[in-house]
């Protein structure tokens, strides 16, 4: 059940990190996300339309904003993006 799956809270703080870029950095005005829980693994995927900027980790530890990804990164076991047809990205991580 995933309400008892360890990865619950992480997931949960990174899909509002990556959800939240999508919505104040992706083009368009539609933003979906996807879920695969698996018993050791959760995959969550994150797609908008793309703006043209590619996502990029800011590891500047003074920054007032900027720092979804580095979250990204410090808290997944894995994590990457696609760029799709039409321009639009997708932003996905494993835990």
């Amino acid at each position: 059940m995933l309400r008892e799956h360890p990865a619950l809270d992480d997931c949960v703080l990174l899909a509002s990190e990556t959800f939240t870029n999508a919505v104040l950095h992706g083009g368009g005005d539609k933003v979906e996300v996807s879920v695969d829980v698996q018993e050791r693994s959760v995959v969550v995927a994150v797609t908008d339309g793309g703006s043209g900027m590619l996502p990029h980790v800011v590891d500047e530890p003074c920054a007032l904003g900027g720092r979804g990804l580095f979250i990204v990164q410090a808290l997944a076991r894995e994590w990457g993006f696609d760029v799709l047809d039409g321009g639009g990205v997708r932003v996905w991580f494993s835990r």
